[in-house]
């Protein structure tokens, strides 16, 4: 929860979530920085964070409590796992009351079949708040439809951006609608009933979910709760580390503690370390760099900034810092900023005061060790050939970078 650890190796990386493009969830968010990842210099792997002349890249979390969080992210094991390749069953603990209905008296609820023989006014409105329990294509099945309906699908993004992915009207006789919707997001469904004239109107509304798609489970009224009635209902579920208290269906085994969380949370009072390098895009022949800083924010006031200490060791020299995180922090901030010319960040880290840290640098295309940082962020290179073989090891120190392995090996013809 509270360690980090990013080298900036995966940013390409692509994942499929049902029929969805998306990108995978990082532990440490540092945004949308595909722009800032830079090739051309690169303290371990291949790659490097680039901040350009006064600008700055900012790493971003929440701050909680020690008992929150021993609370927040227990885990315990209430499904059995069910046969379905590539598939992760999630069952959340969900708190809505339903659609909530406008427009029209009466108004019976979606959960059931919407009959009336009497008629009624020509419109009616259901509208709630779906977060979906997990990644995938949603399908919607829309039977007895008297006169017609309408159905709109909106993604609500707290910076109010909102993205309108499904919108189709005058829907009649049976209909399905696919929707791909992802995990966590928060979507306004509404479906509008219209009925022409005062005559008799009637609807049944259904779903159907990629873990019931996969399970051989038809189409189904969809559950009270599942669907909130507003939108600042919906958003609090997915506030900081509200979000779902989620049970996988993984195996039998009972875990609890902080350390299964998604998200990179510091806790209260927590005294850290931070660790990182740096490298400016300047002749290396003064003593240190002075062109960059890492600031540290907490609820959005500067606490501390550290420069980078120590030598510079082929043109990379290391930050090791350490602050406090305050007792009423609720958010914190780290900024990683050039204050001229263009700064190179790499192997940024960090973790509590009373632990060690050692990390791992892969190669994304054929996966083989490139590096292994120690406790002290210092790293060890290895190299191979083009067979794949390991030739040579190299151990980064206060001194240098020094070989301390080197193989060679030759096939003879007899």
């Amino acid at each position: 929860m509270e360690t980090m650890f990013d080298g900036f190796e995966d940013y390409d990386y692509q994942s499929d979530c049902g029929s969805n493009e998306c990108t995978p969830k990082r532990h440490a968010d540092f945004g949308d920085i595909q722009s800032y990842i830079v090739s051309n210099e690169k303290h371990s792997g291949r790659y490097s964070l680039m901040v350009t002349d006064n600008d700055s890249v900012l790493l971003k979390g929440d701050v909680i409590t020690q008992s929150l969080a021993d609370t927040l992210f227990g885990f315990d094991m209430e499904v059995p796992l069910q046969s379905c390749p590539d598939s992760v069953y999630v069952v959340s603990k969900y708190e809505g009351t339903g659609f909530v209905c406008s427009g029209a008296s009466p108004c019976p609820s979606l959960t059931d079949t919407v009959d009336n023989s009497e008629g009624g006014s020509p419109v009616r409105t259901w509208r709630g708040y779906l977060i979906p329990e997990t990644s995938g294509e949603y399908k919607f099945l829309f039977k007895k439809i008297d006169d017609e309906v309408d159905f709109k699908v909106t993604e609500k993004r707290t910076d109010g951006t909102d993205t309108i992915i499904e919108n189709v009207t005058n829907l009649t006789g049976i209909v399905t609608r696919s929707v791909n919707l992802v995990y966590g997001k928060i979507y306004e469904i509404e479906v509008k009933l219209h009925n022409s004239g005062s005559g008799p109107y009637s609807l049944i509304f259904k779903w159907q979910t990629p873990p019931m798609l996969c399970a051989g489970i038809s189409f189904d009224f969809i559950p009270n709760k599942y669907i909130y009635a507003s939108l600042g209902t919906a958003r609090a579920r997915t506030s900081a580390y509200r979000i779902f208290k989620n049970y996988y269906s993984l195996n039998t085994a009972g875990i609890t503690g902080y350390g299964l969380n998604r998200k990179l949370t510091l806790l209260r009072g927590k005294k850290m370390i931070l660790s990182a390098w740096v490298k400016e895009a300047q002749l290396c022949k003064t003593p240190g760099y002075e062109n960059n800083n890492i600031g540290i924010y907490f609820d959005g006031s500067h606490n501390a900034t550290f420069t980078p200490t120590g030598n510079i060791i082929e043109g990379w020299q290391r930050y090791e810092a350490e602050f406090i995180v305050p007792p009423t922090a609720q958010n914190f901030a780290i900024s990683l900023k050039s204050s001229s010319g263009s700064v190179y960040f790499d192997d940024i880290r960090m973790h509590p005061f009373n632990a060690n840290e050692k990390s791992f640098v892969y190669n994304s295309t054929n996966m083989r060790l490139m590096a292994e940082l120690d406790e002290n962020n210092y790293a060890s290179f290895y190299e191979y050939d083009d067979e794949g073989t390991l030739t040579r090891v190299k151990k980064e120190t206060q001194r240098g970078i020094k070989t301390i392995q080197e193989t060679k090996s030759v096939l003879t013809q007899k």
